[in-house]
């Protein structure tokens, strides 16, 4: 699958453990500097979610480690992304 860098910023700078942005999933700074392996292993090991009526699918992993923080603030194994159907990555968050 394809992350475009407009992806990846994105998902820095609002999901990057510096992101002023309330209410939403965080990573670590180490699944940051990792973020093209932990988004790859997510989509590689799991299976696909679909959503009805989404232009999108969602694949979900839970990790051996601790990725981030979910939306309450709380450290969480788990990594979701959103991925089209041609194979880019829309976004990435730990939930």
């Amino acid at each position: 699958m394809l992350m475009p860098d407009k992806t990846r910023s994105h998902i820095i700078s609002k999901h990057g453990p510096d992101s002023g942005t309330k209410g939403i999933g965080r990573f670590t700074r180490s699944s940051i500097e990792m973020l093209d392996e932990l988004v790859a292993e997510t989509v590689q090991y799991d299976a696909v979610r679909n959503v009805t009526g989404a232009v999108y699918n969602i694949f979900e992993r839970k990790f051996t480690h601790i990725v981030g923080t979910d939306a309450d603030g709380a450290d969480t194994k788990w990594n979701r992304v959103y991925a089209s159907y041609l194979g880019v990555i829309l976004s990435s968050h730990p939930f």
